[in-house]
Order: C-alpha cells, then sequence, then structure tokens
C-alpha cells in the first residue's frame, strides 16, 4: 500500500489502481480499466473478443501494455490482459502522456503496466467464476520457490468458456432483436516456467 501511496503522490502522471479495487472481485482487468478516468476500453464482442485500450483517444501503437514490464500486444488472441487473475495482481500502473524511460520509447500516448504480486516459498491459487450466457472462467497458480538455490517453479493456466448468446438490436433491420447463435467460445492456457534468481546473472526465466 504504501508503494501505490507514493506513486499517487508522484509528480508524474500516474494512476494506480491497488489491491482494494481489485483482490477478491470478479471483475477483469478491462472492468477495473474502463472505470478509471481518463481511459477507454472498446471490446469488439462478447467474452473472448478482442478489446483496445485507449488512453485520452490515443491506442493502437500509442499505447503500451505490458505484464512486469514485459511487453504484451494489445490485439492478441493468444494471451491477453484479462487472462491474468485479478488475485494476482499486486498494482496496474497507468501511465498518462509521459512514459518512464524503463518502458522504451515507442509507446508514446502512455503506458498501462500490469504488476504480479511476490509469491511466499509456497503458494497456490484457485479461481472459479460462472458469469451470465453460461460463462464459466478457472484459473490456477502453483509456485514453488527454493530459496537456498534460487530456482522458483510455476505452474498455472486458464479455462475460458461462454456461450456468447446475448440479444443485440440490429439497426439495418429495422431494430430488429435477435440473440446470438455463433459466438461460443472456448479457451484454454497451461504454462509453467522455472526461473534462476542467485546465479551469475540477475534472472533468468524459462517459460
Amino acid at each position: 500500500h504504501n508503494v501505490v501511496r507514493k506513486m499517487r503522490e508522484a509528480a508524474m502522471p500516474v494512476s494506480v489502481l491497488g489491491t482494494r479495487q481489485l483482490e477478491g472481485t470478479t471483475t477483469s482487468i478491462n472492468d477495473a480499466l474502463a472505470r478509471t478516468a481518463g481511459i477507454t476500453v472498446r471490446s469488439t464482442g462478447g467474452v473472448g473478443s478482442a478489446s483496445r485500450i485507449s488512453v485520452r483517444g490515443l491506442e493502437g501503437k500509442r499505447m503500451g501494455i505490458y505484464i512486469d514490464e514485459a511487453a504484451i500486444g494489445q490485439l492478441s488472441d493468444y494471451m491477453t490482459l484479462n487472462d491474468v487473475p485479478t488475485d494476482m495482481i499486486e498494482r496496474i500502473e497507468v501511465y498518462k502522456g509521459i512514459v518512464p524511460y524503463r518502458f522504451g520509447g515507442s509507446a508514446l500516448g502512455g503506458v498501462v503496466n500490469v504488476v504480479t504480486k511476490e509469491y511466499p516459498p509456497v503458494y497456490f491459487d484457485v479461481n472459479y467464476e460462472i458469469g451470465s450466457f453460461n460463462t464459466h472462467k478457472l484459473n490456477y497458480s502453483f509456485k514453488r520457490t527454493n530459496e537456498d538455490t534460487g530456482l522458483q517453479f510455476g505452474l498455472g493456466g486458464c479455462l475460458t468458456y461462454s456461450d456468447n448468446n446475448y440479444k443485440m438490436r440490429l439497426p439495418n433491420l429495422g431494430n430488429r432483436e435477435v440473440r446470438r447463435d455463433h459466438d461460443t467460445f472456448k479457451k484454454m492456457i497451461v504454462g509453467a516456467s522455472l526461473k534462476a534468481t542467485k546465479w551469475y546473472f540477475d534472472e533468468a526465466k524459462l517459460e
């Protein structure tokens, strides 16, 4: 909480979402960002659809999206910000306009950086969520750290399913109301990592 408070009091224009806004809720990262001043999140459809994050009207290549200061793409069918469970997040930093040098010079409009939590030597977490339109989301993560060798093993993943059978109006057909019946979404990700922190370099990770 001290880090979040110091960042909010800094001279640099940055918005910080801490664990109080994220932890223990079923909101996604996109939902949390959409409630932040100056940020707009546009989705192309229901669960699993691509989304764009804009800060003060700038998006695409002008916006940098990072997880622990590692860049990810805005429009990716494989890994998106919403795949990161909110319970694993320490804070979300949103830099508007002025971008710190450590993120590089390509993101001129702003940066969204998701900072994940530091884990204890043994950590296990499972989240299961049921939502509208037969939506089911399962996230799990396991971390095991050997303090003597500095080796950390991680295993995690997610499973998302949704019928996406929501209703929508068709302006080109006289505002006819129809129910989507061909937009079912299924996604499964399984990942593992091995990280070394006490060798002759600062950090090495294999994922």
